[in-house]
């Protein structure tokens, strides 16, 4: 997905990677609401308080190479 990004910010993707990154996105975005619902159920049958000045995040990991 970084690959695809990079290359539609620069202005070289196809129109078939434009197509792959749109699905990406798209995934992106629904697994974030899918989450973000989970975690207001969570917090409803858990209490509901949030700590105090918390600040919510999204946080994307890059998978490691692991070498053999």
């Amino acid at each position: 997905m970084d690959l695809l990004l990079d290359r539609n910010s620069n202005g070289r993707v196809s129109r078939e990677e434009r197509t792959e990154l749109e699905a990406l996105v798209a995934e992106a975005e629904r697994l974030m609401m899918e989450n973000t619902k989970r975690l207001a159920t969570f917090a409803r049958h858990h209490g509901g308080q949030q700590a105090s000045r918390a600040t919510p995040v999204t946080v994307w990991v890059k998978e490691a190479s692991v070498a053999p």
